[in-house]
């Protein structure tokens, strides 16, 4: 597919929406009880989390196809999963779980999917290019349920016309038998925000680091560690919550929430040890 025809494809008519913002539930929820854990040095450059079936957590770094699977305590890591025979190597930027596969996305937006099986070695595993690396720099991923689609945050976008817009992008689940495809998989805006609603938000600029569905399935959070803020968009692409994080976290490249009740963040270790850090949700204001 030649740059000009897969913009082509892409582009869509779509609707830029503005937003009026609501008070909402982040500020409160970051505000909330919490407790902190620090991964192992193999973690320190942590990129994405995802749960999967059995709510169990899962990391990567951003360097090598390797999922490793955190439970609480002193010895954070309890599983791990190495794409293999050879090394898999990759500027990786998100993890989502469609419920049968793993997908890690490189920040050009390629697909590493694969489904983890019992063992530590996994050596089946597919490729997808996709048309994301013509519109942005992706950070983040997350699946959709509904839609069967997955949502490829974008970090910085080099496509002009949506320069300073929040952009996510929706690209169709890899198919897992097909490991020959030549051209990119198709990718098409799920939600644009114009500058003008990200200011009005409180929320401009953004620049994307992680993407998850919000409790209840009634929109997005979308944590951006540049700018240390916590937005929510629903589904029509409105601005409707927003928080600036606590001082504690330094560089948030993760998003999950746990069972519905536990906000849970993971920080890049910079200098030091990565670190896990769990919200519990907070009860609703009493009116009065």
């Amino acid at each position: 597919m030649s740059r000009g025809s897969g913009l082509r494809a892409v582009l869509a008519p779509v609707l830029v929406a503005s937003t009026t913002l609501a008070s909402g539930p982040l500020d409160r929820w970051l505000d909330s009880d919490h407790e902190r854990q620090r991964l192992p040095g193999a973690l320190r450059e942590v990129s994405g989390l995802a749960l999967d079936d059995r709510h169990r957590l899962w990391a990567h770094d951003d360097e090598r196809g390797v999922l490793y699977r955190i439970a609480d305590g002193d010895d954070a890591v309890v599983e791990r999963r190495v794409l293999g025979p050879e090394p898999v190597l990759g500027d990786f930027e998100g993890l989502a779980w469609d419920g049968q596969r793993f997908h890690l996305t490189s920040s050009t937006g390629t697909l590493v999917s694969f489904a983890p099986g019992t063992e530590e070695r996994v050596e089946s595993y597919t490729v997808h290019r996709t048309a994301a690396s013509e519109i942005c720099e992706v950070e983040g991923l997350a699946y959709d349920p509904p839609s069967d689609r997955l949502l490829l945050a974008c970090k910085t976008v080099t496509h002009r016309p949506w320069r300073d817009h929040l952009v996510v992008l929706e690209v169709g689940v890899p198919d897992a038998t097909d490991t020959g495809a030549t051209e990119p998989l198709p990718v098409r805006p799920r939600i644009l925000v114009s500058p003008d609603a990200l200011d009005e938000a409180g929320a401009k600029p953004l620049s994307p680091s992680g993407i998850t569905r919000a409790p209840n399935d009634d929109g997005w959070w979308i944590v951006a560690a540049r700018q240390r803020r916590i937005v929510k968009v629903d589904d029509d692409g409105r601005v409707v919550d927003e928080a600036r994080l606590p001082s504690r976290h330094q560089q948030a490249e993760g998003i999950v929430v746990e069972r519905g009740a536990v906000l849970t963040l993971v920080d890049e270790g910079g200098n030091g040890r990565a670190r896990i850090t769990r919200y519990e949700r907070p009860e609703p204001p009493r009116n009065p």
